[in-house]
């Protein structure tokens, strides 16, 4: 969904309430961790703030796979998303810029699902898994610390 200023312009009820279903699988080959992602469900409202300003308030739903730090294995993580978000043609610091004369919900939303994906997940049962694998998180790792890298000032 994309709005150009001329369509933005024509919308005479405000707060302009939308909803919008996105599908962002061809995204995720760019995430090394994101595993796959499902349907991402986005309700919001368009506010006209001026004739150049608009404010968008976004609830953004979608579940997230995510490749568990510790395992590699496929972790489930639901995302539910608040945004607000002030978009103007006029270039100040405090509002996004329009770009191109168009507000791009397609783009704001995958935005927002990077910027709020957590950077890892552990799986709730990882332990157990590794300790199946062999590999025990406990045990104390200066067994295998090569001290011969680390050197100290005298």
């Amino acid at each position: 969904m994309k709005w150009t200023l001329g369509q933005l312009a024509k919308i005479q009820n405000f707060p302009y309430r939308f909803k919008e279903t996105f599908l962002f699988k061809e995204h995720i080959h760019t995430i090394d961790d994101l595993i796959d992602i499902g349907e991402c469900e986005v309700e919001g409202e368009l506010y006209r703030i001026d004739y150049d300003t608009y404010r968008l308030e976004l609830t953004i739903k979608v579940e997230l796979v995510i490749a568990c730090a510790l395992t590699l294995n496929p972790v489930k993580y639901p995302m539910n998303i608040k945004v607000s978000e002030i978009y103007s043609t006029v270039d100040d610091k405090e509002y996004n810029l329009i770009d191109k004369n168009t507000i791009d919900l397609s783009e704001i939303v995958w935005t927002s699902i990077i910027i709020e994906k957590p950077i890892k997940v552990v799986s709730e049962n990882a332990r157990q898994i590794l300790k199946e694998r062999g590999i025990n998180l406990d045990e104390d790792v200066s067994k295998y610390y090569d001290k011969s890298f680390h050197k100290t000032k005298d």
